[in-house]
């Protein structure tokens, strides 16, 4: 119930409610703060809860309803019929060690099969880099592979360690990776990763979440042509998906604004055209 009175506060533009997000640490690092801030000043009465954006954190709390949605990874085949995963951008991924890494020169996945590696994600991951990365390639597999379910303990370990980490370009591109990590120019292409909105098969997004999926988007697209070459390198980075995303949250707008107006017998307010644009397919 207290949801439900969120959803028509937000709708009816009143100040209050709550919108929970379960974000990837990379996210957080690169794109969310600035959604965030522009969020704020749309609905500056909606309170923000995170949480970290694992599979096995968020899937629980998006079943239960306490999450809204969660961007990152999407999750494996099995759990399609329970969620709908909508892609909205995608990206490149580097292998990264430390600075002072004995192999911080090494221009090959060979080089790197002896190494012990140490992954940010989850179980699954392990499967990722044997199959898409190292068998992709002809290679054996590396025979140790440790998984991290913390990004600090991730990072102190590679940080101060001889592990071997996969990480998105965004991240690598934040001031706090490049101070502290070589990311390896490598022959061969590492992983490309797709991110997509998660939530409930069957559940409408919120008001307040359609918002935040709008500021994420504009300032992806603003980001892009900032004057700040540091930005503007995070930015371009990325490969924006997001316009099927757009055009079923502008369908669904329209049908609210024509239920409204049948309601009401008033004119609503015209959604946004329909763009005959598809996004390009990925696997994932």
């Amino acid at each position: 119930m207290a949801r439900a009175q969120d959803e028509l506060d937000a709708r009816r533009g009143r100040a209050g409610g709550k919108l929970s997000i379960g974000v990837t640490p990379w996210l957080a690092l690169s794109f969310v703060p600035d959604a965030v801030t522009l969020f704020r000043k749309r609905m500056p009465g909606m309170q923000l809860e995170f949480y970290e954006g694992f599979l096995n954190i968020v899937m629980p709390r998006l079943r239960d309803g306490s999450l809204d949605f969660s961007p990152g990874k999407p999750g494996p085949a099995s759990l399609h019929a329970e969620f709908v995963q909508t892609p909205i951008f995608a990206t490149e991924s580097a292998v990264v060690v430390r600075k002072d890494h004995p192999l911080a020169h090494a221009h090959s996945l060979a080089e790197l099969q002896d190494c012990e590696w140490l992954l940010n994600w989850d179980p699954g991951s392990k499967d990722m880099i044997t199959d898409d990365v190292f068998r992709r390639h002809g290679l054996p597999l590396p025979q140790t592979v440790h998984l991290a379910h913390s990004f600090i303990v991730a990072m102190g370990l590679i940080m101060n360690t001889d592990m071997v980490s996969i990480f998105p370009w965004p991240l690598v591109e934040t001031r706090f990776a490049r101070e502290n990590l070589r990311a390896l120019v490598l022959r061969e292409e590492v992983d490309r990763t797709v991110v997509s909105v998660v939530a409930r098969r069957g559940v409408p997004l919120p008001a307040a979440a359609e918002c935040f999926l709008d500021c994420l988007k504009e300032v992806i697209r603003s980001g892009e042509a900032s004057r700040d070459p540091e930005r503007r390198r995070l930015y371009h980075s990325l490969e924006l998906l997001i316009q099927e995303l757009t055009r079923k949250t502008a369908r669904k707008r329209n049908r609210r604004r024509g239920s409204e107006r049948r309601k009401t017998g008033g004119n609503a307010e015209p959604g946004p055209a329909h763009t005959s644009n598809r996004p390009r397919s990925y696997g994932v």
